[in-house]
């Protein structure tokens, strides 16, 4: 989920990294950013998110409640400044959702939670690997959760391939609901080098991710360690050594329960 909350000025090429791990952060005072205040100025916002033209939109007020778009951008503008805007993207679109001062956006609503086991799913890689509960046997895995029309995704290719050069004994996957081509043009422009499992939009809704990117550590008995959005990489200036702590933490606390 991408958030819109105050905070100090960027560069574009620390805005840039920081969106890498943008589950909540502020773009209202960032460098070429700012909130719209009417819906004349959505497209360039939206643009500069790396949100696709012709993405489905919702407009939605502090409690959820859908509002039309110029009701949304008429309460935004009255609040002269004191409302942000929380960004969410899932499968079915894109919604902004007013935000009073001091909230923090909810976290995405996953289907599954720490201890739970993985439901059933058949994967195949662009290299036609098989992936299913079956092959998770054995090792850990890291999941990431990404789409080629997410750039928070794009920012992150580097710190996933960082990571896949720190931690071999990995097991690693990139899942997205993108179809083949699309996700063979995103390795080849962006340099991906995890295995990457395409058209997992069943897999993606049985686990309940609506929020990209995210992560999911899964156990070697193919249970949940952790999934979600991991908040505290956003500002990092090494996010590489910090997802690989975050992944030894959890291994090590998974592993202290048996």
């Amino acid at each position: 989920m991408i958030s819109v909350h105050h905070f100090r000025p960027l560069r574009p090429a620390a805005l840039l990294a920081a969106l890498a791990f943008s589950a909540t952060m502020n773009l209202a005072q960032a460098a070429g950013f700012s909130l719209p205040q009417a819906a004349a100025e959505e497209p360039a916002f939206l643009a500069a998110l790396g949100v696709p033209a012709q993405t489905p939109l919702r407009y939605q007020d502090e409690d959820g409640r859908d509002l039309p778009r110029e009701a949304f951008y008429q309460r935004l503008k009255a609040a002269e400044g004191k409302l942000s805007v929380a960004i969410s993207k899932s499968t079915q679109g894109v919604a902004l959702q007013l935000q009073p001062p001091g909230r923090r956006p909810d976290t995405a609503r996953f289907k599954v939670s720490a201890g739970d086991a993985v439901p059933g799913f058949s994967l195949r890689s662009l290299d036609q690997a098989a992936l299913s509960p079956d092959t998770l046997k054995g090792r850990y895995t890291l999941m990431s959760f990404y789409f080629a029309g997410c750039a928070p995704c794009v920012a992150e290719v580097p710190v996933l391939n960082g990571l896949q050069a720190r931690m071999p004994e990995l097991r690693l996957a990139a899942v997205t609901f993108d179809d083949e081509a699309t996700s063979r043009r995103f390795v080849q422009d962006h340099g991906l080098r995890w295995p990457v499992y395409p058209q997992a939009k069943p897999f993606l809704q049985s686990l309940g991710v609506n929020s990209f990117p995210a992560f999911a550590l899964l156990s070697p008995e193919g249970k949940v360690v952790s999934i979600g959005p991991l908040h505290e990489l956003q500002r990092s200036e090494k996010p590489v050594e910090l997802l690989q702590r975050w992944v030894q933490e959890q291994i090590a606390r998974d592993a202290g329960k048996t």
